[in-house]
């Protein structure tokens, strides 16, 4: 789970005029501006699970994304910019067990937030790709409520750590690894290209900063 930096100024000006109109509600405001505005704001991953999200529909015309209330939607909060957040579709339609992030979250309250530094401070990785915390309210969350240990979600996860202990290897062979490479590549998963952050680019962060820490 990467950080999002809400900005009112993202906030598109379909979503304001909504909110000042007297007897609207989030069902009538213009999706399309949000979905945009969203997508540009997280740089094109999703608020929970880091998987890429776009605003392109399939075959059949349905969204590949998702708007979400961190919070749930209630009359006060449904159209605060603050409390809106774009997410994947978490597997939509199928069984519970296999369904995460948003999806599987429904109107559940969760403590974790990808708006609050202290508490993604708190998440860990393991080799294996699994995402975890030792806060056990916040562990519940990552777990139970999102479902992020998800099978297909962890081995996304995992392969990321591959390709970069690839890299690592094919770069140095035998010899050790670089402060500065290892700061180089922190700080090209931590920026965007074209406006957009690589996907699971969390994971390699916590993976590259461990290595940092240990040299």
């Amino acid at each position: 789970m990467k950080f999002i930096h809400k900005n009112t100024q993202n906030e598109p000006p379909s979503l304001e005029d909504c909110r000042t109109t007297p007897g609207s509600n989030f069902d009538i405001c213009n999706k399309y501006d949000m979905r945009i505005a969203l997508i540009e704001e997280q740089g094109n991953v999703c608020a929970y699970c880091n998987q890429r999200i776009n605003n392109e529909t399939d075959e059949k015309g349905k969204q590949k994304m998702k708007i979400e209330h961190w919070e749930p939607r209630n009359s006060t909060n449904e159209m605060q910019w603050n409390n809106l957040l774009g997410v994947c579709l978490g597997n939509q339609g199928s069984p519970s067990k296999i369904q995460h992030c948003d999806t599987k979250k429904g109107n559940t309250p969760i403590q974790i937030s990808p708006l609050n530094q202290s508490f993604l401070s708190q998440i860990k990785y393991r080799g294996s790709g699994e995402i975890y915390s030792k806060n056990e309210n916040l562990n519940n969350d990552l777990n139970e409520t999102l479902n992020l240990n998800f099978p297909l979600l962890v081995n996304q996860r995992k392969a990321v750590l591959n390709s970069i202990r690839i890299n690592i290897k094919q770069t140095f062979r035998n010899r050790k690894v670089t402060i500065a490479f290892l700061n180089a590549e922190i700080k090209r998963w931590e920026e965007r290209s074209n406006g957009k952050f690589n996907p699971f680019c969390d994971i390699a962060v916590f993976y590259l900063n461990n290595k940092l820490r240990q040299i």
